[in-house]
Order: C-alpha cells, then sequence, then structure tokens
C-alpha cells in the first residue's frame, strides 16, 4: 500500500511537472519538428551553441527554419539524437524571445503560439518615446498603447538585439577576476568573455579606490603578437578592433569609491597561438595611468555561451 501510494504521488508530482514548465522550454525530437508561431513576422534568429564541423560543412545540433511562404513559423528539428541543451534567441517584428532547447525522444508539443506577451523583450517597450527601459521589468506593457509602435533599420534592430545581450551579461556573476591590474588606487579587470552566435562580448570593470575622480580617456582592443623570434623581440605592430556595440559608453568620471562596468561586442574572432588580445585603460587629459590586461586566446575559446 505504501508503495502504491508513493508511485501515485510520483506520478502527480512529474506530471505537474510537465504542465508547468515555463513557456521558453522546448522540448525538441529527431524524429518529429516543432513548429513556433509567432505574431509578428520573425526578422532574425541566432542559435547559443551546437554547431560542429564535417566534412568541411558546418552543421547545427538543432535545424532552424524559417519559410519564406511563412515569415511567422519558426520549424525545429534535432540535427542529432542526445543533443547538448542550447538556447534560441528570435527577433521578430514586435519582440525579442528567448527559449530553451532540450533533447526529448517524444515531444508532446508539436505546434506551439507564442503570444507577444511572452516577450523577454517588446520593441515597443524600447522605442516609443517616453518610455524608459527596465531590463528586470517582465515586459507587461499593453500591445494597445497609443503610442505607434516605430520600426527600425536592420543596423539598429542589430543595436536592440545585441543590446539585450549585453542587458543579460550584466546580470552574469564574474568569471575571469584574475585577469586584472591595479594602478594607483584604480582596478582594472575583466569580469567574463561570453559568446553568442557570431559575437563576442567582454564585460570590463573600472574600480577607483581613490578620493579623486578618474576620467576614462580611452578603452581599446588591440590584437597582436608581442613575442620573440631567437634572441630578439618581435616589432609591435597591433591590430585595432572596433566594437560593434559598448553598453555604457559615456564620458562620465568614476566617482571616488565607485565601481562601473562597460560590455563591448565584436563579430567573433581567434587568435593564433603567438596572439594575445590587449585591452589598453587610458586615463583623460588631465592624468598618466595606463593599465593594460593581456587575454590569451584559450581564454577567447572558453568564452561562456549565452
Amino acid at each position: 500500500m505504501k508503495s502504491f501510494v508513493v508511485a501515485i504521488l510520483f506520478y502527480f508530482i512529474t506530471n505537474s511537472y510537465v504542465v508547468s514548465q515555463p513557456y521558453d522550454t522546448l522540448n525538441i525530437g529527431y524524429t518529429t519538428s516543432v513548429n513556433l508561431i509567432f505574431d509578428s513576422p520573425v526578422r532574425k534568429w541566432d542559435m547559443g551553441l551546437g554547431v560542429r564541423i564535417e566534412g568541411g560543412e558546418k552543421l547545427w545540433d538543432v535545424l532552424v527554419e524559417n519559410p519564406s511562404e511563412s515569415p511567422e513559423r519558426i520549424k525545429l528539428a534535432a540535427g542529432i539524437e542526445q543533443f547538448e541543451t542550447t538556447n534560441l534567441f528570435v527577433e521578430t517584428e514586435s519582440g525579442y524571445f528567448n527559449f530553451i532547447l532540450r533533447y526529448c525522444e517524444q515531444p508532446k508539443v508539436l505546434l506551439k503560439m507564442i503570444k507577444i506577451e511572452e516577450a523577454s523583450i517588446l520593441k515597443e517597450k524600447i522605442l516609443n518615446k517616453g518610455t524608459s527601459f527596465d531590463p528586470s521589468d517582465p515586459v507587461k506593457t499593453s500591445i494597445n498603447s497609443p503610442s505607434p509602435l516605430q520600426y527600425v533599420s536592420d543596423g539598429q534592430a542589430m543595436g536592440d538585439s545585441l543590446g539585450y545581450y549585453c542587458e543579460t551579461i550584466q546580470k552574469f556573476e564574474n568569471d575571469l577576476s584574475s585577469i586584472g591590474k591595479s594602478s594607483q588606487k584604480i582596478l582594472f579587470f575583466l569580469g567574463g568573455i561570453y559568446i553568442s552566435g557570431d559575437h563576442l562580448f567582454f564585460k570590463l570593470y573600472i574600480k577607483n579606490s581613490s578620493n579623486i575622480e578618474y576620467d576614462i580617456g580611452f578603452v581599446g582592443f588591440f590584437k597582436g603578437d608581442r613575442g620573440k623570434r631567437g634572441n630578439k623581440k618581435r616589432p609591435k605592430q597591433d591590430e585595432l578592433l572596433t566594437p560593434i556595440y559598448v553598453m555604457n559608453d559615456n564620458d562620465i568620471p568614476v566617482s571616488a569609491g565607485e565601481i562601473i562596468s562597460r560590455v563591448y561586442a565584436f563579430e567573433k574572432f581567434t587568435l593564433s597561438k603567438r596572439q594575445s588580445l590587449f585591452i589598453q585603460l587610458w586615463e583623460g587629459e588631465q592624468g598618466e595611468r595606463k593599465m593594460e590586461l593581456v587575454v590569451r586566446g584559450k581564454n577567447i575559446l572558453e568564452a561562456k555561451v549565452i
């Protein structure tokens, strides 16, 4: 009798878990396909991880299709069995959505309508004038707002997408606190390296432990080889890397006792065995302090997937 009661409890617990599964978690199978129907056309999508190279071709663990004849639909299927859990980011004309994809041999839900209220971020919330954006808000903005929804260009849409990722990264705990430098009570360190699709993100911190404001003059990313060839040091020929998006890029000084963070986004890149990434921080015109962080290729290859 006791074992029967335990079995009944186990049944209800496991089934209630399935029913209460968050909307952003999708089960994907190998022999079936899952279709997501959005309220507006899909503009872009991006996978977290799961890409591999076979026979010189790029293959994905999860197959994603956005049919041209049905722009509001995303079709998902497993490219391999037992793929590693990953995430799918989708940008529609109305908002931004993030889903966790998990492997399941027999998914129960094969067709899912995605409501606008389920968006991680609504474009209406970001783009309407006079509306502040709070990334901690689950975005319950009314879709019947009297202000018209403003659509943006592809460049602006990319900026919105990168901004979303940067806001997400800001909430992560630091991963690379050992990569840092200190000079005259100014601490400059790398808080983490992240990757999403074709973009790399670097989270930097500047802490002012002095009693004088610190003016940020320049933050630069350089790729180069400063090793030696035989007994001779190689000439310094660093390549300046230009970020495609920077969060909190302003000229506001770092006040006494304050710590600030910035997130820099780049098109993804790697380093050769001899190369390193040099991140430089220069003080403003009134100061002469300069600090440089050295990031190795292995650090970039270990970037965390978001």
